[in-house]
């Protein structure tokens, strides 16, 4: 399950003093927040930087939530 990728990203990142670019949205999705381009509230969708990789539809309360997490963690 995705659970399992998540603990063992969350275990590899607290050993070092780097914060995890993933970010887990819901029970389908890990984000790397590296390459997140666009956060669209208004459209629902999550866009990457990578042309290979299209527009993601999401529920607009994870988009919101995920806005604030990256926030907060980079301080935008």
């Amino acid at each position: 399950t995705l659970s399992v990728y998540a603990d063992a990203i969350a275990r590899v990142f607290s050993a070092s003093d780097t914060p995890s670019p993933f970010y887990r949205m819901g029970r389908s999705w890990i984000v790397n927040l590296d390459h997140v381009s666009s956060v669209n509230i208004q459209h629902a969708t999550l866009s990457f930087e990578s042309n290979n990789v299209k527009s993601v539809a999401m529920s607009r309360n994870s988009l919101k939530t995920l806005r604030d997490y990256m926030v907060e963690l980079y301080g935008i």
